[in-house]
Parts: C-alpha cells; sequence; structure tokens
C-alpha cells in the first residue's frame, strides 16, 4: 500500500501516468529510500537482487486499490501472490517458435530464436503492444525447459 500511497502523492502534481512513470524510474536508478526499495522487492514477488517495477504492474496495483471498498480488500488486492508457474500449453506464442525450432535441419536455441525474433517484428510491425509481448530468449529456455 505504501507504494500505492507514493503515487497517489506523485499525482497531486501531475497525471497519473506521469506519476508512475516518474515512480518507476526512480526505483530503476536507486532514487527511492531503501525502506521503499525493499517493499517493491518484496511486492515484486521476483527473484534477483536488481528486480525493478514496469510502468503497467504499478498502474495495475493502483486501479486494484482504487476499484475495492474496503481495507481488507485492498490489503487482498496488494497482497504480494505466489506465482503460478504456467503450463506449456498455456504460452501462445511456443507453437511459433517450435514451428522453427523443430525442423530437422538442427538449429539450436539462439539460432532458432533469432529466426523466430525477426518473424515477430515482422509479424507484429504495426502492432506496438504486440512488439512489446515479445518473448526473451530466456523466456523461449523456460518454456522449453517444461519439456524435460
Amino acid at each position: 500500500m505504501a507504494l500505492v500511497a507514493q503515487v497517489a502523492q506523485l499525482e497531486q502534481a501531475q497525471p497519473r501516468y506521469k506519476a508512475i512513470k516518474f515512480f518507476c524510474e526512480q526505483i530503476k536508478h536507486g532514487g527511492i529510500s531503501s525502506d521503499l526499495m525493499r517493499l517493491v522487492e518484496i511486492a515484486n514477488n521476483k527473484k534477483g537482487k536488481n528486480r525493478t517495477l514496469c510502468d503497467r504492474t504499478l498502474n495495475q496495483w493502483v486501479l486494484d486499490y482504487e476499484k475495492a471498498d474496503t481495507p481488507e480488500e485492498r490489503l487482498k488486492a496488494l497482497a504480494p501472490m505466489q506465482r503460478v508457474a504456467k503450463k506449456a500449453e498455456e504460452i501462445v506464442w511456443l507453437p511459433d517458435f517450435l514451428a522453427i525450432y523443430r525442423q530437422t535441419n538442427g538449429i539450436n536455441v539462439a539460432e532458432a530464436y533469432h529466426y523466430f525474433s525477426a518473424e515477430w517484428d515482422a509479424r507484429f510491425a504495426d502492432e506496438p503492444l504486440r512488439l512489446e509481448m515479445k518473448p526473451s530468449i530466456d523466456q523461449v529456455r523456460a518454456a522449453l525447459a517444461k519439456f524435460h
């Protein structure tokens, strides 16, 4: 709730999207207090020392907070949840990647990702949101690990 409160405070001087963008930049560059940074790590519920928040996530938290009517609902809406791993069948881009990777010419994951990435960029060139959703090579490797 402290992170949402910080956004609300920044919102008094600027529109929400600018307040969220500014706050996320401050987080990325270490411009917030160590107490708030600790809350970011807890709220984000991800492993790794250099984890930050993206604008979309923080905005969703603000919206969830505003939708809740009671303090109890707000607390439930903002409580860090255990991440549930996606099943391979739920990864929407995986069939497209596998169509390239499973060819009989024996290319490795990095080569297949190169072709997949180029195909993704060409297919969604006029859809900026879909371009942003392109999986990283690490996400591809994690998805492939589900088969082992």
